[in-house]
C-alpha cells in the first residue's frame, strides 16, 4: 500500500494585502472618531453662543419691565423709534446702545439687538389689553459668516 503524505504548508504571518486592508480599516475608524470630536467642539461653541444670546435677551426684557420702557411713549403709549426701545425691523443696535448704556449691558460684544414694542389692545376705551405691551427682543450674532438670532417674546403690564 502506498501512502501519500500531504505536506501542510504552515502559514505564519499575514500577506501584504491583508496588512494594507487592516491599515485602511483602522485609518477610516480613526478619521471618523476625529470628525466626531470636531463636530462636538463646533456644537459646543454654537450652544454657548445661543445660551449667551438668550441670557442677554432676558436681561433686556427685565430692564424693559423694571424701567417701564414699554410705556415710555407720549402719554404712556408705545415708544417711538428714537427712544431706543422700539427699533425698526432691520435695526441691529449694540447691546449697550441707549437707553441701556452706563453699565446696564456689556459693551463691545459680538452680539447686536433689536427691540420692538407694540400694544396688544384695540385702542378702544376700556379695553384691558391697552394696558399690556408685547416686547419682542431679538439678539443677533454672526457665526461662520451667517447671521443667527434668538427671539424672546414677553408681555409687560402698565404699572
Amino acid at each position: 500500500m502506498i501512502r501519500f503524505r500531504s505536506r501542510s504548508h504552515a502559514r505564519r504571518g499575514m500577506s501584504q494585502i491583508e496588512v494594507l486592508v487592516a491599515m485602511a480599516v483602522l485609518t477610516i475608524g480613526i478619521l471618523a472618531v476625529c470628525s466626531v470630536f470636531a463636530m462636538g467642539l463646533r456644537a459646543e461653541g454654537q450652544g454657548g453662543r445661543i445660551t449667551e444670546a438668550t441670557n442677554y435677551a432676558r436681561q433686556l426684557i427685565d430692564l424693559m419691565r423694571v424701567n417701564n420702557k414699554a410705556f415710555s411713549g407720549t402719554n404712556g403709549g408705545v415708544p417711538d423709534s428714537s427712544s431706543g426701545v422700539n427699533d425698526g425691523a432691520s435695526t441691529r443696535a449694540a447691546l449697550d446702545a441707549p437707553p441701556f448704556g452706563n453699565g446696564l449691558m456689556p459693551a463691545g460684544t459680538l452680539y447686536r439687538r433689536n427691540i420692538q414694542v407694540k400694544t396688544t389692545g384695540s385702542g378702544a376705551t376700556g379695553d384691558y389689553r391697552n394696558d399690556l405691551r408685547q416686547i419682542t427682543v431679538t439678539v443677533y450674532w454672526t457665526d461662520h459668516g451667517s447671521e443667527r438670532g434668538i427671539t424672546l417674546l414677553a408681555l409687560a403690564r402698565r404699572p
